[in-house]
């Protein structure tokens, strides 16, 4: 948790709002980083134990890739004239840039498509997070465009796992009963009245291929997932010749098997990120390289962390041996004393006995002596 402060949270500047609450500006700069303060509205207890899961995998994931939670506060909130109550969940998380949707309205405004290099790049930095998420057991369940974020140097990261699911395989067959994410990028199989959780993994798939399409096309809502599967392919395969003569075979072919409407057909994400590393090599080499120097970075401060925390702990620990240990001698110097005091005692009363049975004697001696 953090120490919450609503006179730092402003609201003023609100950066952006949705179903979820709203994002603002925190204007904490004791350390010198850039925070926001992500508050989530929760009307109950269930919700609130829902919107916790943000919190909770936002604190495990450690990726360069994803938009870690460094910290939360919830605050309890009393109705008037009523026994109910509600929630308001604020986390601490480091303030991006702009999302990408943001990005490709600016780009559409000025009519600047994206170049192949900036989409290779945003479709990998795309793949690396969610292959991190899936190899968490974890599927994020709304990857659309207001979910990425660029920071300052234009890299993409995943936030938002709100509606993310974990799933193992003895769960396969089991419906997913939880909210969904935005109906315009989930697949067509996961719409429908009997999606189980086996499907998640190509799930996210189609989502990555559906955002990778948008800025290609500078354009949103070209696909309709609930639309019939042949209009469907139809969309998909008219957008696809739009852009020909913008980006090379390779880059479209790869998008199209993520948009196919058998999950089968769809790359595993591990094969996803192999395959984009392989065909674009002069733009990937150097920039896998700057994420992966990334992830070891991560890495390193998150066992740093712990080390920290183990230090701390062993410093207690030492402390609190130490103090058992004075306790210990307290005790045994407190034994010592009364031991040496019980002895005194039993002395004293010896020599009591002693003398008492020498005054008897004598007295003894004395009365047969007269008689």
């Amino acid at each position: 948790m953090f120490k919450f402060r609503s006179d730092l949270f402003d609201e003023a500047n609100e950066l952006g709002s949705g179903n979820f609450g709203k994002v603002c500006p925190y204007k904490e700069a004791s350390d010198g980083l850039k925070w926001v303060v992500k508050q989530v509205l929760a009307p109950n207890i269930e919700k609130l134990n829902t919107s916790l899961q943000e919190v909770v995998l936002g604190f495990s994931c450690n990726h360069p890739c994803i938009v870690p939670v460094k910290g939360y506060f919830i605050k309890e909130i009393n109705i008037p004239d009523s026994s109910s109550k509600y929630f308001h969940i604020y986390m601490k998380i480091p303030r991006m840039e702009k999302t990408l949707l943001t990005d490709l309205k600016e780009k559409r405004a000025k009519k600047c498509l994206y170049t192949e290099k900036e989409i290779v790049q945003h479709f990998y930095s795309l793949v690396c997070g969610i292959e991190y998420l899936h190899s968490k057991r974890i599927y994020h369940g709304d990857i659309k465009p207001d979910n990425l974020l660029l920071d300052a140097q234009g890299n993409l990261k995943v936030t938002d796992v709100g509606v993310a699911k974990h799933f193992e395989e003895e769960e396969s067959g089991q419906i997913i009963s939880k909210e969904l994410g935005a109906c315009q990028y989930l697949s067509p199989e996961i719409l429908g009245p009997n999606a189980t959780k086996e499907k998640l993994p190509k799930a996210d798939i189609w989502s990555i291929g559906v955002v990778i399409l948008e800025l290609c096309l500078l354009d949103t809502r070209k696909v309709n997932p609930v639309a019939a599967r042949d209009e469907i392919e139809r969309q998909v395969r008219g957008c696809l010749e739009n852009l020909r003569e913008k980006y090379q075979g390779s880059l479209l072919n790869l998008i199209r098997r993520l948009l196919s409407l058998d999950p089968q057909e769809r790359p595993e994400i591990e094969k996803l990120k192999e395959e984009l590393e392989q065909t674009f090599p002069e733009i990937l080499e150097d920039y896998s390289k700057i994420i992966e120097e990334a992830s070891l970075t991560v890495k390193r401060q998150k066992y740093e962390q712990k080390i920290s925390v183990l230090n701390e702990e062993r410093k207690q620990f030492t402390e609190i041996i130490s103090e058992l240990e004075t306790r210990i001698s307290m005790q045994e110097q407190i034994h010592k004393d009364s031991t040496k005091l019980q002895e005194e005692q039993k002395n004293i009363i010896i020599v009591d006995l002693k003398e008492s049975f020498k005054n008897l004697l004598r007295r003894e001696f004395l009365m047969n002596f007269y008689r």
